[in-house]
């Protein structure tokens, strides 16, 4: 097991032990829920996301997760913070490249007020539009009765088309992922170019699409 992934399941395993509940009573840390409620407005919090994924926070282990998970929200609550809005993101396939254990990782309704996913178009030989891309999870996210946020997403330009890609998101959310509800571009140049400018084309498509009503109600 990687040096990173063992740490982050010692922290995870720490948080479930209630390391943190000892910090705030010391003071020493534990702030972020009194920032959350001196912010006065509402914010999105999306607990360590794609667990299911490879970033493995819990080492893949789904029990952990759902116990730190459940933990951290608790501590909010009790903090007051009732201005948070609790995103559940996975990330769109399992590692095993199936959503066999995607659900087990799912804290619990009374813990989620938004479902969500995470999943990008990495372009080349593995070039997917953006309908294939959510196609398996939908279903499994669209049962919870939740609204959907897309936490990260954005496409690759070599293999296909950007602009068009992005020209085609609208019409997918209305037909076929009416439960979408937000969507986060990830806007930066690191795995491969996922920029909104990463091409002419690809900025005229996105500028279109934050214009369009659909994005503006």
């Amino acid at each position: 097991m990687r040096a990173g992934l063992v740490a982050t399941c010692i922290a995870l395993a720490l948080i479930v032990a209630g390391a943190f509940v000892s910090a705030r009573n010391t003071g020493a840390s534990n702030a972020a829920p009194q920032k959350a409620v001196a912010l006065g407005q509402k914010i999105f919090l999306d607990f360590a996301a794609e667990m299911n994924g490879d970033e493995a926070w819990s080492g893949n282990n789904a029990p952990l997760y759902v116990s730190a998970y459940k933990h951290m929200h608790d501590l909010f609550v009790a903090a007051g913070a009732t201005n948070v809005i609790w995103a559940w993101c996975p990330n769109v396939t399992d590692t095993n490249g199936t959503n066999d254990t995607t659900l087990d990782y799912y804290p619990g309704d009374n813990y989620v007020d938004w479902v969500g996913v995470d999943g990008y178009n990495w372009g080349g030989s593995d070039w997917q539009t953006f309908q294939q891309i959510f196609a398996k999870i939908y279903p499994l996210l669209a049962a919870k009765n939740k609204p959907i946020i897309i936490g990260e997403m954005a496409s690759a330009e070599q293999g296909g088309d950007k602009g068009k890609w992005i020209d085609a998101m609208i019409p997918v959310l209305k037909a076929q992922y009416p439960l979408f509800k937000a969507v986060v571009w990830f806007d930066i140049n690191k795995e491969s170019d996922w920029r909104i400018n990463s091409s002419t084309a690809a900025l005229t498509a996105f500028s279109k699409m934050a214009t369009d009503p659909y994005f503006n109600p």
